[in-house]
This record gives C-alpha cells, structure tokens and sequence, in this order.
C-alpha cells in the first residue's frame, strides 16, 4: 500500500514537473518570438532603405557604363563654355556669375558634344552648394552675410600645351573628410543626386587628354579643368 502510494505520489509529482516545463517552454517560445518581432519590426525599414541603396547604386553604375564614347576634336572651347554661363546667369537662385575670358576664339581638343556638360555638372554644383549655405547660416545667424559668387575664368596662355578653366565659389568648401571621394561614381551629399556628376566630368577631360583638379577650404572651392591646346 505504502508503495502504492508513493508510485501515485511519483507520478503525480513526475506530471507537475513535466506541466512546469511545458509551461516554461512555451513561455520562452513566446518571449522568444516577441523578441524576433520587434527584431523583425525594427531591421524590416532598414534591410528595405539597403537594398534600396544597392539598386540605386547598380542603376547609377549602369548609367556610368553606357556614358557616349569620349571623341576628341577641335572645339572653340571658350564659346562652350560662355554659352553655358549665359545660361545659368538667370538661375532661380539668383547667384551671379562672374565671366573673364573670351567668348570665342579659344581652340582645345575635347569633345564637342560632352565637353559643356562638365561645365554644367560644375557650376550647378556651385549654385547648389551656395544656395543651401546661405540659407543655413541666414537662418542661424539672423545677420547680413556675404553675397553667394561664382566666378569662371579662362586663361588661354596658362602653358604652352594647356589652357586653364577655374570656376571658384565662396560657399563653405568640401569637407576634408570626403574630398578624396568626389570624383568617385555614386559618391554624393545630396538626398536627390546620384553622384555621376563629377565622375562622368573627369571621364569627360580626361578622355581627350585633359585633367581636372580642385582646391576646397572654408572659404570656398575652385575647379580647375586643363584641355590640351589644338594640334596643328
């Protein structure tokens, strides 16, 4: 009888234990899962704004790839490039541009079609830079400040071999951190850019024989394009 007893009273016991653990394992299921889905919840935006990321990163790389063929020839650099600030003198922003040089009469090799648009890519960078830095420091400061300038020069007889383009702002200048980064493809500080704009420039001038160079501090940034000289 005594054995009996004890048997029903292991039993009983065995089956509390076993409750206990049934109830202890689907408590950590359940603690376990509500974990997976905050988990889930909070990786979800930012698995999707990567792999965003890398399909912006793929199509602006494709962009790159299919850029025309560069084909160098003789092209009146000087009325490339006054055509282009006539056309960014009037700029929402308002930001003069200052022209010295010729408007034509100036030959370099370099592409004809391309070569206006490294002008462009630069300008519009310059326009863009200045309009945001001074509407921030109007904003902050509440005080007059300088007025946004950029300035284009030409310089025919820079060398023997080369003629020399600056364009220089007075915005904030480049942060020296990501310099080393700005002709890089998909390289950009902008929310709406796709960073081809100085890569494909560079490709541009460099593609006929030329360079393209800048100087950044916090007073402003210069760009500097070299186009070789026309052959004779």
């Amino acid at each position: 009888h005594r054995y009996k007893t004890n048997n029903q009273s292991t039993s009983k016991l065995e089956n509390s234990l076993k409750g206990d653990m049934t109830n202890a394992t689907d408590a950590e299921l359940m603690d376990a899962c509500k974990q997976f889905e905050a988990y889930f919840q909070k990786a979800t935006p930012m698995l999707i704004a990567e792999m965003d990321n890398l399909a912006h990163i793929a199509h602006s790389f494709s962009i790159f790839a299919k850029q025309p063929e560069v084909i160098s020839s003789q092209v009146d650099v000087a009325r490339k490039l006054s055509d282009v600030i006539t056309l960014y003198a009037t700029n929402d922003e308002q930001i003069p541009i200052r022209y010295v040089g010729p408007d034509n009469g100036v030959f370099v090799m370099a592409d004809e079609e391309q070569i206006s648009q490294v002008f462009v890519n630069i300008i519009r960078n310059a326009i863009q830079a200045l309009s945001n830095s001074h509407t921030s420091a109007a904003e902050e400061t509440k005080q007059s400040l300088t007025s946004p300038d950029i300035i284009v020069m030409l310089n025919s007889t820079y060398s023997s071999k080369e003629i020399e383009i600056s364009i220089s702002d007075n915005g904030p200048g480049i942060p020296a951190a990501i310099q080393s980064s700005i002709f890089r493809p998909n390289f950009t500080t902008k929310s709406n850019g796709n960073g081809l704009g100085l890569a494909i420039s560079k490709r541009i001038v460099e593609g006929t024989g030329g360079r393209i160079t800048f100087e950044s501090s916090e007073k402003g940034t210069t760009f500097f394009v070299y186009l070789l000289k026309k052959t004779r």
